[in-house]
């Protein structure tokens, strides 16, 4: 294992299942959809071999901008010289995305993946990059999000890989989306078989099925693997 990926660490930014987002007026539908996309991540970055920290950010602040600023200072306080920041919303984020964030830190390239919302699903910086203020003047959760990020990179000279641009679930409207999209995944199946309730029965078999990690909300997460 390389310095580089010793010294790199999965922040997954999540509320877990107390989101503010809205994925069906059924609270049985809504928080069967919050966990399966949770645990869709969780595999991923599980996959990746990083270690991570799961953090809802709630004791650095009210504000998202407080709560994300606060647990990326947290990590680096840690020791690690490198964060990767991902979310719950975006079921196409995978293992391999993480990796390549990953080895991009050694060319000190950051990679950012852009969300069709304007959003960004995937953030790397350095410690020395967040000191820099990257993170300074931005619209947390805004449309404009991306494209202010992009533009403190260039004014800081920060050299950035783009990734391919992937869908935010956020809401029905981009459920539907989703699942209209031409390439049928294993994720877009459950998610179906949730919404369209199609033999509600065989939702927990799916993701048992699909090795996707079970949740246990009683249970303290993982800081460091």
């Amino acid at each position: 294992m390389n310095s580089q990926f010793k010294n790199t660490c999965v922040l997954y930014f999540t509320t877990q299942l107390e989101s503010e987002k809205l994925f069906s007026s059924q609270k049985k539908k809504q928080k069967a959809v919050q966990k399966v996309l949770f645990e869709k991540t969780l595999s991923e970055i599980q996959q990746s071999g990083l270690a991570y920290v799961i953090s809802n950010g709630k004791t650095y602040g009210q504000s998202f901008k407080e709560r994300i600023k606060g647990a990326v200072s947290a990590i680096f306080q840690l020791g690690y010289q490198n964060l990767i920041i991902v979310g719950d919303d975006t079921p196409n984020l995978s293992a391999v995305n993480l990796v390549e964030a990953q080895k991009n830190f050694a060319s000190k390239t950051s990679t950012i993946g852009p969300s069709s919302d304007g959003g960004s699903y995937l953030i790397s910086l350095s410690k020395e990059n967040f000191q820099q203020g990257v993170f300074e003047n931005l619209e947390w959760q805004s449309s404009h999000f991306h494209e202010q990020l992009l533009n403190n990179l260039d004014r800081l000279s920060i050299r950035y890989q783009l990734l391919k641009t992937c869908i935010d679930l956020d809401n029905e409207t981009s459920i539907s989306i989703f699942l209209s999209q031409p390439s049928y995944s294993k994720i877009q199946k459950i998610l179906a078989s949730i919404l369209l309730e199609i033999i509600k029965e065989k939702t927990e078999s799916l993701i048992i099925k699909h090795r996707f990690i079970p949740h246990h909300p009683d249970r303290g997460p993982p800081l460091i693997v």
